[in-house]
């Protein structure tokens, strides 16, 4: 599965699993909105990543966030990062 797609030059994020092994939804409630998926794997599971290979993942449930960036100083914000 394409937790992030590649489009415009971004890199795409696959969740890679045994059959049967990892089970995912788009159907939570994340309070940060960064939320993009939640998984629960009964066996490892691996995010693989065209730059970086894959990052292999414990048995668990997961969610899967976008990542961000704040900043410092009187005028914080946060900002998504693109990939």
């Amino acid at each position: 599965m394409d937790l992030i797609r590649a489009s415009a030059g971004n890199n795409p994020h696959t969740l890679t699993a045994d059959p049967r092994t990892c089970r995912w939804t788009t159907d939570f409630h994340d309070p940060l909105g960064l939320g993009i998926a939640v998984f629960h794997n009964t066996a490892p599971a691996y995010l693989v990543h065209p730059e970086h290979g894959g990052s292999g993942i414990a048995p668990g449930t997961w969610l899967v966030r976008r990542q961000q960036e704040r900043g410092t100083g009187p005028r914080t914000r946060s900002v998504l990062v693109v990939d």
